[in-house]
């Protein structure tokens, strides 16, 4: 659990903004500011605001975006207060196989957010690698326990 007194304007500002230039701007993979504005009803200005610091998002606008992004951008925003679901693997106990199960959606559902646009590029290889392996790893711990605990 995260001492919420550790969650600060200013880490609550980097996160979000972090979050949200995965997501919107120039590239291949994101949508421009008059997409976003499209799919939001929120004005290009306000985005750009967003984008530069000056303004953080109200809950509303917030919920839009986690809305429009999807699961991806949720986990990140949520992983200031400890709660995201695909980069928390490694906190969950290992001898819970609902947890485990729990990440292997969460994984899936990464991958598929990723996908959306068809293409599977290097750089979500490249991003979804290091939490196949946390998860193949808990996989495995985990299998050892359950074997561990089998009579003889």
């Amino acid at each position: 659990m995260i001492d919420p007194e550790s969650i600060t304007h200013q880490s609550t500002l980097d996160i979000f903004r972090r979050a949200y230039m995965r997501q919107v701007g120039v590239g291949a993979e994101k949508l421009s500011y008059s997409e976003l504005q499209d799919r939001t009803g929120i004005l290009v200005r306000t985005l750009k605001s967003w984008r530069d610091g000056e303004a953080m998002p109200q809950v509303d606008n917030l919920l839009k975006l986690c809305s429009v992004f999807g699961p991806s951008f949720t986990d990140e925003i949520l992983m200031l207060i400890g709660q995201g679901g695909v980069e928390n693997i490694e906190a969950a106990s290992h001898s819970d196989p609902i947890c485990t199960v729990a990440d292997l959606v969460g994984v899936t559902s990464e991958i598929t957010d990723r996908m959306r646009d068809g293409n599977f590029c290097y750089r979500d290889k490249a991003q979804v690698a290091p939490m196949l392996l946390t998860l193949a790893h808990k996989i495995e711990e985990q299998a050892k326990a359950m074997l561990a605990e089998l009579p003889r």
